[in-house]
Protein backbone atom coordinates (compact mmCIF):
# COMPACT_ATOMS: atom_id res chain seq x y z
CA UNK A 1 0.00 0.00 0.00
CA UNK A 2 1.54 3.46 -0.79
CA UNK A 3 1.75 6.19 1.69
CA UNK A 4 1.08 8.89 -0.51
CA UNK A 5 -2.41 10.74 -0.06
CA UNK A 6 -3.62 12.12 -3.51
CA UNK A 7 -5.83 15.01 -3.46
CA UNK A 8 -9.23 14.78 -5.48
CA UNK A 9 -10.85 17.66 -7.13
CA UNK A 10 -14.39 17.75 -9.12
CA UNK A 11 -14.58 20.26 -11.72
CA UNK A 12 -17.14 21.52 -13.81
CA UNK A 13 -17.09 24.56 -16.62
CA UNK A 14 -19.19 26.60 -13.95
CA UNK A 15 -16.63 26.51 -11.53
CA UNK A 16 -13.09 27.07 -13.35
CA UNK A 17 -12.50 30.31 -12.31
CA UNK A 18 -12.95 29.33 -8.23
CA UNK A 19 -10.68 26.42 -9.38
CA UNK A 20 -8.40 28.91 -10.85
CA UNK A 21 -7.48 30.56 -7.42
CA UNK A 22 -7.30 26.83 -5.95
CA UNK A 23 -4.69 25.88 -8.39
CA UNK A 24 -2.78 29.03 -7.89
CA UNK A 25 -2.87 28.90 -4.23
CA UNK A 26 -1.13 25.50 -4.17
CA UNK A 27 1.16 26.36 -6.42
CA UNK A 28 2.42 29.45 -3.99
CA UNK A 29 1.70 27.34 -0.28
CA UNK A 30 0.99 23.80 -0.81
CA UNK A 31 4.83 21.98 0.39
CA UNK A 32 6.05 25.72 0.27
CA UNK A 33 9.14 24.73 2.50
CA UNK A 34 10.27 22.69 -0.45
CA UNK A 35 11.95 24.05 -3.94
CA UNK A 36 9.64 23.24 -7.11
CA UNK A 37 11.03 19.88 -8.24
CA UNK A 38 10.63 18.39 -5.47
CA UNK A 39 6.81 19.06 -4.93
CA UNK A 40 5.51 15.06 -6.01
CA UNK A 41 2.14 15.84 -4.71
CA UNK A 42 -0.06 13.27 -6.67
CA UNK A 43 -3.75 15.61 -7.52
CA UNK A 44 -6.13 14.12 -9.45
CA UNK A 45 -9.13 16.88 -11.05
CA UNK A 46 -12.10 14.73 -12.19
CA UNK A 47 -14.04 16.55 -15.18
CA UNK A 48 -17.82 16.42 -14.19
CA UNK A 49 -19.06 16.98 -17.57
CA UNK A 50 -19.99 15.19 -20.40
CA UNK A 51 -17.69 14.27 -23.13
CA UNK A 52 -19.51 16.51 -25.59
CA UNK A 53 -18.57 19.43 -23.42
CA UNK A 54 -15.03 18.53 -22.41
CA UNK A 55 -13.45 20.58 -24.98
CA UNK A 56 -14.75 23.95 -23.50
CA UNK A 57 -13.15 22.92 -20.15
CA UNK A 58 -10.08 21.93 -21.15
CA UNK A 59 -9.56 25.43 -23.79
CA UNK A 60 -9.89 27.35 -20.18
CA UNK A 61 -7.88 25.09 -17.87
CA UNK A 62 -4.92 25.16 -20.48
CA UNK A 63 -5.51 28.82 -21.20
CA UNK A 64 -5.76 29.81 -17.29
CA UNK A 65 -4.89 26.93 -15.14
CA UNK A 66 -2.74 24.35 -16.21
CA UNK A 67 0.30 26.08 -15.25
CA UNK A 68 -0.26 26.09 -11.86
CA UNK A 69 0.28 22.69 -11.63
CA UNK A 70 3.53 22.58 -13.28
CA UNK A 71 5.32 21.44 -9.68
CA UNK A 72 2.74 18.58 -8.83
CA UNK A 73 1.98 14.89 -10.60
CA UNK A 74 -1.97 15.60 -12.15
CA UNK A 75 -3.87 13.37 -13.44
CA UNK A 76 -6.99 14.74 -15.34
CA UNK A 77 -9.81 11.77 -15.66
CA UNK A 78 -13.49 11.94 -17.54
CA UNK A 79 -16.93 11.42 -15.71
CA UNK A 80 -17.67 9.46 -18.89
CA UNK A 81 -14.85 6.84 -18.43
CA UNK A 82 -16.29 5.96 -14.95
CA UNK A 83 -19.29 3.93 -15.58
CA UNK A 84 -22.19 5.40 -13.43
CA UNK A 85 -25.49 5.40 -15.86
CA UNK A 86 -25.31 9.14 -15.89
CA UNK A 87 -27.84 10.14 -18.25
CA UNK A 88 -30.78 8.79 -15.24
CA UNK A 89 -29.52 11.73 -13.50
CA UNK A 90 -31.70 14.23 -15.29
CA UNK A 91 -31.99 18.39 -14.75
CA UNK A 92 -34.44 19.70 -12.52
CA UNK A 93 -36.75 22.28 -14.22
CA UNK A 94 -36.28 24.03 -10.99
CA UNK A 95 -32.73 24.26 -9.98
CA UNK A 96 -30.84 22.70 -13.31
CA UNK A 97 -27.30 23.26 -11.60
CA UNK A 98 -28.45 20.93 -8.61
CA UNK A 99 -27.76 17.54 -10.96
CA UNK A 100 -24.04 18.41 -11.16
CA UNK A 101 -23.91 18.97 -7.26
CA UNK A 102 -25.26 15.72 -7.11
CA UNK A 103 -22.93 13.45 -9.17
CA UNK A 104 -20.07 15.37 -8.12
CA UNK A 105 -20.97 13.36 -4.83
CA UNK A 106 -20.35 9.99 -7.14
CA UNK A 107 -17.44 10.42 -8.05
CA UNK A 108 -15.62 11.60 -4.68
CA UNK A 109 -16.75 7.91 -3.89
CA UNK A 110 -16.01 6.18 -7.28
CA UNK A 111 -12.53 7.41 -7.60
CA UNK A 112 -11.29 5.42 -4.78
CA UNK A 113 -10.88 2.61 -7.62
CA UNK A 114 -7.64 4.63 -8.74
CA UNK A 115 -6.10 4.02 -5.44
CA UNK A 116 -4.03 1.87 -3.38
CA UNK A 117 -3.39 4.42 -0.58
CA UNK A 118 -4.89 4.60 3.03
CA UNK A 119 -6.67 7.54 2.05
CA UNK A 120 -7.23 10.70 -0.35
CA UNK A 121 -7.87 14.45 0.09
CA UNK A 122 -11.31 15.44 -1.22
CA UNK A 123 -11.52 19.27 -2.25
CA UNK A 124 -14.19 21.68 -3.36
CA UNK A 125 -13.30 24.08 -6.34
CA UNK A 126 -14.30 26.46 -4.00
CA UNK A 127 -11.16 25.65 -1.34
CA UNK A 128 -8.03 27.45 -1.56
CA UNK A 129 -5.07 28.00 0.25
CA UNK A 130 -4.13 31.12 2.34
CA UNK A 131 -1.53 29.99 4.36
CA UNK A 132 1.54 26.86 4.42
CA UNK A 133 -0.24 23.47 4.24
CA UNK A 134 0.71 19.54 2.98
CA UNK A 135 -1.26 16.44 3.79
CA UNK A 136 2.35 15.33 5.36
CA UNK A 137 1.23 18.23 8.08
CA UNK A 138 -1.17 15.58 8.95
CA UNK A 139 0.51 12.11 9.52
CA UNK A 140 -1.70 8.73 9.62
CA UNK A 141 -2.15 7.66 13.13
CA UNK A 142 -2.27 3.63 13.57
CA UNK A 143 -3.67 3.65 10.11
CA UNK A 144 -6.16 6.17 10.74
CA UNK A 145 -6.34 9.70 8.78
CA UNK A 146 -7.45 13.00 10.29
CA UNK A 147 -10.58 14.54 10.76
CA UNK A 148 -12.38 17.66 12.11
CA UNK A 149 -15.47 16.52 14.01
CA UNK A 150 -18.40 19.23 13.89
CA UNK A 151 -22.11 19.86 15.16
CA UNK A 152 -24.48 18.16 12.29
CA UNK A 153 -26.25 21.24 10.22
CA UNK A 154 -27.52 19.04 7.82
CA UNK A 155 -31.37 17.76 7.51
CA UNK A 156 -32.27 15.97 10.33
CA UNK A 157 -34.58 13.81 7.91
CA UNK A 158 -31.67 12.93 5.75
CA UNK A 159 -29.39 11.40 8.43
CA UNK A 160 -32.14 8.89 9.19
CA UNK A 161 -33.13 8.32 5.38
CA UNK A 162 -29.69 7.22 5.12
CA UNK A 163 -29.57 5.54 8.23
CA UNK A 164 -32.75 2.93 6.68
CA UNK A 165 -30.85 2.73 3.36
CA UNK A 166 -27.46 1.26 5.51
CA UNK A 167 -30.02 -1.12 7.81
CA UNK A 168 -28.90 0.95 10.74
CA UNK A 169 -31.00 1.69 13.63
CA UNK A 170 -32.04 5.15 13.92
CA UNK A 171 -29.97 7.12 16.08
CA UNK A 172 -29.41 11.11 16.55
CA UNK A 173 -26.41 12.75 15.34
CA UNK A 174 -23.48 14.12 18.11
CA UNK A 175 -20.91 16.96 17.97
CA UNK A 176 -18.59 13.96 16.45
CA UNK A 177 -19.68 13.86 13.17
CA UNK A 178 -17.87 14.14 10.35
CA UNK A 179 -17.62 17.85 9.47
CA UNK A 180 -19.21 18.39 5.77
CA UNK A 181 -17.01 20.86 4.75
CA UNK A 182 -14.04 20.09 2.78
CA UNK A 183 -11.10 19.09 2.70
CA UNK A 184 -12.06 16.41 3.72
CA UNK A 185 -9.60 13.21 4.55
CA UNK A 186 -11.90 9.81 3.01
CA UNK A 187 -10.48 6.24 4.31
CA UNK A 188 -9.74 4.30 0.58
CA UNK A 189 -10.83 0.97 1.61
CA UNK A 190 -13.99 2.14 3.92
CA UNK A 191 -15.02 3.84 0.42
CA UNK A 192 -14.18 1.16 -1.63
CA UNK A 193 -16.44 -1.65 0.93
CA UNK A 194 -19.08 0.96 0.09
CA UNK A 195 -19.36 1.06 -3.03
CA UNK A 196 -18.98 -2.86 -2.74
CA UNK A 197 -22.15 -3.32 -1.10
CA UNK A 198 -23.80 -2.97 -4.91
CA UNK A 199 -22.97 -5.15 -7.89
CA UNK A 200 -21.41 -2.30 -10.09
CA UNK A 201 -20.85 1.67 -9.79
CA UNK A 202 -24.07 1.75 -12.11
CA UNK A 203 -25.72 0.23 -9.57
CA UNK A 204 -24.30 1.88 -6.20
CA UNK A 205 -25.14 5.24 -8.08
CA UNK A 206 -28.71 4.46 -8.80
CA UNK A 207 -29.18 3.47 -5.08
CA UNK A 208 -27.28 6.58 -4.03
CA UNK A 209 -29.53 8.66 -6.41
CA UNK A 210 -32.97 7.43 -5.08
CA UNK A 211 -32.26 5.80 -1.10
CA UNK A 212 -33.06 10.06 -0.14
CA UNK A 213 -34.18 12.85 -1.25
CA UNK A 214 -31.01 15.54 0.12
CA UNK A 215 -27.79 14.32 -0.68
CA UNK A 216 -24.71 14.05 1.33
CA UNK A 217 -21.46 12.23 0.39
CA UNK A 218 -19.84 12.86 3.98
CA UNK A 219 -22.83 12.32 5.73
CA UNK A 220 -23.07 8.99 3.94
CA UNK A 221 -19.79 8.30 4.61
CA UNK A 222 -20.10 9.05 8.31
CA UNK A 223 -22.68 6.64 8.72
CA UNK A 224 -20.82 3.98 7.01
CA UNK A 225 -18.04 4.38 9.20
CA UNK A 226 -20.45 4.23 12.10
CA UNK A 227 -21.51 0.53 11.02
CA UNK A 228 -18.33 -0.65 10.33
CA UNK A 229 -17.06 -0.14 13.57
CA UNK A 230 -17.39 3.89 14.61
CA UNK A 231 -15.94 6.52 12.59
CA UNK A 232 -12.99 7.24 15.47
CA UNK A 233 -11.74 3.20 13.71
CA UNK A 234 -10.39 5.28 10.59
CA UNK A 235 -9.86 8.70 11.76
CA UNK A 236 -8.65 10.80 14.92
CA UNK A 237 -9.65 14.08 15.43
CA UNK A 238 -7.21 16.94 14.88
CA UNK A 239 -7.00 20.76 14.88
CA UNK A 240 -9.07 21.93 12.37
CA UNK A 241 -7.20 22.88 9.12
CA UNK A 242 -9.65 25.18 7.68
CA UNK A 243 -12.17 27.69 9.29
CA UNK A 244 -12.15 30.34 6.75
CA UNK A 245 -15.32 30.50 5.12
CA UNK A 246 -17.70 32.60 3.17
CA UNK A 247 -21.04 31.16 2.26
CA UNK A 248 -24.43 33.51 0.80
CA UNK A 249 -26.58 34.23 3.24
CA UNK A 250 -29.45 36.18 4.87
CA UNK A 251 -27.14 38.74 6.70
CA UNK A 252 -23.80 38.61 4.18
CA UNK A 253 -22.68 41.83 4.73
CA UNK A 254 -21.86 40.72 8.42
CA UNK A 255 -20.64 37.38 7.22
CA UNK A 256 -18.34 39.25 4.87
CA UNK A 257 -16.76 41.69 7.76
CA UNK A 258 -16.01 38.72 9.89
CA UNK A 259 -14.25 36.52 7.73
CA UNK A 260 -12.19 39.41 6.36
CA UNK A 261 -11.96 40.48 10.07
CA UNK A 262 -10.62 36.80 10.97
CA UNK A 263 -8.81 36.41 7.66
CA UNK A 264 -5.17 34.03 7.83
CA UNK A 265 -4.88 34.93 11.94
CA UNK A 266 -4.90 31.02 12.72
CA UNK A 267 -1.49 29.66 10.63
CA UNK A 268 -3.01 26.02 11.70
CA UNK A 269 -6.33 27.25 9.48
CA UNK A 270 -4.89 27.21 6.26
CA UNK A 271 -7.42 26.51 4.12
CA UNK A 272 -10.28 29.43 3.10
CA UNK A 273 -13.56 28.96 1.34
CA UNK A 274 -15.99 31.12 -0.84
CA UNK A 275 -18.95 29.98 -2.12
CA UNK A 276 -20.28 30.23 -5.74
CA UNK A 277 -23.28 32.35 -4.41
CA UNK A 278 -21.00 34.39 -2.00
CA UNK A 279 -19.31 35.93 -5.04
CA UNK A 280 -22.30 37.23 -6.70
CA UNK A 281 -23.41 38.27 -3.40
CA UNK A 282 -20.67 40.55 -2.80
CA UNK A 283 -20.90 44.39 -3.61
CA UNK A 284 -18.29 46.03 -6.14
CA UNK A 285 -16.77 47.61 -2.86
CA UNK A 286 -16.34 43.99 -0.66
CA UNK A 287 -15.54 42.35 -4.01
CA UNK A 288 -12.34 44.70 -4.17
CA UNK A 289 -11.60 44.89 -1.09
CA UNK A 290 -11.40 41.10 -0.78
CA UNK A 291 -8.86 41.64 -3.75
CA UNK A 292 -6.59 43.77 -2.06
CA UNK A 293 -6.63 41.01 0.96
CA UNK A 294 -5.76 38.53 -2.00
CA UNK A 295 -2.99 40.65 -3.30
CA UNK A 296 -1.13 41.21 0.33
CA UNK A 297 -0.66 37.19 0.44
CA UNK A 298 0.25 37.30 -3.62
CA UNK A 299 -3.03 35.72 -4.87
CA UNK A 300 -4.80 36.97 -8.20
CA UNK A 301 -8.10 37.53 -6.94
CA UNK A 302 -9.71 38.83 -9.74
CA UNK A 303 -10.48 35.43 -11.78
CA UNK A 304 -13.99 36.14 -10.75
CA UNK A 305 -14.89 39.09 -12.83
CA UNK A 306 -17.23 37.65 -14.87
CA UNK A 307 -18.26 34.85 -12.90
CA UNK A 308 -20.09 37.12 -10.36
CA UNK A 309 -22.50 38.32 -12.33
CA UNK A 310 -23.23 34.61 -13.80
CA UNK A 311 -23.38 32.47 -10.63
CA UNK A 312 -26.32 30.21 -9.75
CA UNK A 313 -28.63 31.09 -7.56
CA UNK A 314 -30.87 29.14 -5.87
CA UNK A 315 -34.98 28.61 -6.30
CA UNK A 316 -36.55 27.51 -3.09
Amino acid sequence: MSKNIPIVVISCIRDLPMLALQAHSMSIYYNNWLPANLKKQDIYIIINESKKDEAEWYTTFNQLIKHWYEPFNLKILSRDDIPCSWSKWVPSQKNPWAVGWETQQILKFAIAQEFDTLGYLVLDSQNFLINSWSVDLYPTNDNRLPYRPSHFTMPLDMWYEYQTALGMEHSPPNDSTLNICTPVFFNTQLVRSLLETKSNLAEFSEWFRTSTRVKSEFTLYHLWAEKNGGIKKYHYECPSWSGYYLRDSRTFDIEFDNYIKDFRKNSFQAWSSINHRAWGDMSNEQYEFLHTKLDEIWLYGKYHNEYRNTYVNIQI
